[in-house]
């Protein structure tokens, strides 16, 4: 019966001593405290591999790294930890290579959830990984807690009070943040209202704005009929008159000083000399000086006056009564209708005639009488 007994409390015994807590001190480093859990079940030569916590008091700083368990040198370093050995409880923790090649060390910059899983679970296996090799072991976690719970409660952030501190911490900088989100949530509510508002009163004005507008430019466009220009130039002009009220509105706010829009002859010398006109916003007597000269509404679009027009016309049905009075007839290789287009265009430039002259073939191989304005 004693026998059986002993037989029973040596695996206890030998999965208690997996977890061993240490101290050292030196006169470079100070005191250093360790924590060393011994796996098992490796594939030869790495067999023996060891989970070590590493805590140098001086520095408060916690390393945490396993050696012996493969060849680190090569790329994709990664370590699987499977806790109770359940499939479904696995996560994996980039690792660094250590000095040597023989250890790798975690990334992590907090690590009290590994720490709580590691006094949590019965048993971890570990799965170590790289482009070079893969090793599978395993580590009882009874005694665990004792061990970790020493060095832990030596180090500022890990014992129970710095947890509580720093939870503390977290929480406020958390309240920190909502508050400062509300806050945010809070002024881009106040500038969406003021903008409208903003918006609004914007939307407001520009009906005024319209309003005034399209009511000149009604005037104007009655004004524009009396002053000899045509309801089709005056359909081409109208979105440019538009833009220039707008213009003249958004400068002095209000478009009082607009009496009526008259048309001028083009400034370039030929454009003049066929007749051609400029639309000009007029304004009225004792405007400023700065609106005392009457405005271009746009410098692309001219047109003939209504009047210049009806003489053109008037011009062309006088020719052609005299072509019809003399009896000219057209042959194919005379166009009576292009001539007299081209000799009426010159009631812009010339005096107005009203004589058409014939004249008789020049030689015998003319076919044709010949007219010209006389």
């Amino acid at each position: 019966m004693k026998k059986l007994i002993l037989l029973l409390f040596i695996p206890f015994f030998s999965i208690s001593q997996s977890w061993n807590y240490s101290e050292e001190s030196n006169p470079f480093d100070g005191k250093t405290l360790f924590v060393i859990a011994k796996g098992y079940g490796g594939n030869f030569p790495y067999d023996k591999p060891s989970l070590v916590f590493r805590y140098r008091v001086n520095t408060d700083l916690l390393e945490i790294y396993i050696s012996g368990q493969g060849y680190s040198g090569c790329d994709g370093n990664l370590i699987q930890i499977s806790y109770d050995n359940n499939p479904d409880n696995v996560i994996s923790y980039y690792v660094y290579e250590g000095k040597g090649g023989d250890s790798v060390f975690f990334t992590q910059s907090n690590f009290l959830e590994l720490i709580r899983n590691l006094k949590k679970y019965s048993i971890i296996t570990v799965r170590f990984v790289n482009d070079c090799t893969v090793n599978t072991f395993s580590i009882g976690l009874n005694g665990s807690s004792s061990a970790l719970d020493k060095l832990t409660e030596q180090t500022v952030s890990y014992s129970r009070q710095g947890i509580i501190e720093n939870e503390k911490r977290l929480e406020a900088k958390r309240i920190a943040l909502e508050a400062q989100r509300i806050a945010l949530e809070n002024e881009k509510k106040e500038q969406e209202k003021i903008f409208l508002q903003k918006e609004n009163e914007r939307k407001k004005l520009l009906a005024v704005r319209d309003s005034l507008i399209l009511k000149t430019l009604k005037r104007l466009k009655d004004s524009m009929l009396i002053n000899d220009i045509s309801e089709k130039d005056i359909k081409t002009l109208e979105s440019s008159l538009t833009r220039a009220l707008k213009v003249e509105y958004d400068i002095y706010n209000n478009l009082d000083n607009i009496n009526s829009v008259v048309a001028k002859p083009h400034t370039e010398i030929y454009m003049r000399e066929i007749g051609k006109y400029r639309a000009y916003i007029q304004y009225k007597e004792g405007t400023t000086s700065r609106l005392s000269n009457d405005k271009i509404i746009s410098d692309k679009i001219y047109f003939n006056r209504v009047s210049d027009e009806n003489k053109f016309k008037n011009r062309i049905k006088s020719f052609k009564e005299d072509i019809d009075y003399i009896k000219l007839k057209e042959n194919d290789n005379y166009d009576i209708d292009l001539r007299i287009i081209s000799e009426s265009s010159r009631i812009f430039s010339e005096p107005i005639y009203d004589t058409i002259i014939t004249s008789l073939p020049n030689s015998s191989f003319d076919k044709q009488m010949e007219f010209e304005v006389g």
